[in-house]
């Protein structure tokens, strides 16, 4: 992307979250909603935007909720972005983060079966048994 576009796209992320955050009026829209990207087009009439939607067994409600309310989100958007045309949104959920959190896991477990025993404390002065 562009210096241009990433800057736009940032922009729209905020704006996009900010939007999110005071919340929205459909009750399919629940859990801990972030706003992890935004991808702008080369000629910055389309953005798509990337979610993350916490607990997992509510993204799927969540995301139809989201996407049914683009045009009122867009219009929101335009309120806070100052530019002559606002790009139509896409939303899309972003799964990277869960799938860094599994991995993270399961590292954390590798590692705790690994240490040998003692690992972590402070070592014994001289003399003691």
């Amino acid at each position: 992307m562009s210096r241009r576009q990433d800057q736009f796209a940032a922009v729209l992320r905020e704006a996009v979250q900010e939007v999110i955050e005071k919340g929205l009026n459909d009750p399919r829209v629940q859990g801990m909603i972030t706003v992890t990207g935004v991808r702008v087009s080369p000629d910055l009439a389309d953005a798509f935007v990337s979610v993350s939607v916490l607990p997992e067994d509510k993204q799927t409600l969540t995301m139809h909720g989201l996407r049914a309310g683009t045009a009122y989100i867009w219009r929101e958007v335009g309120k806070l972005v100052d530019s002559r045309r606002l790009p139509k949104l896409y939303f899309e959920v972003d799964s990277s983060t869960k799938t860094q959190a599994k991995v993270l896991d399961a590292l954390s477990k590798i590692q705790d079966h690994e240490r040998p025993k003692g690992w972590g404390q402070p070592p014994k002065p001289e003399g003691e048994a």
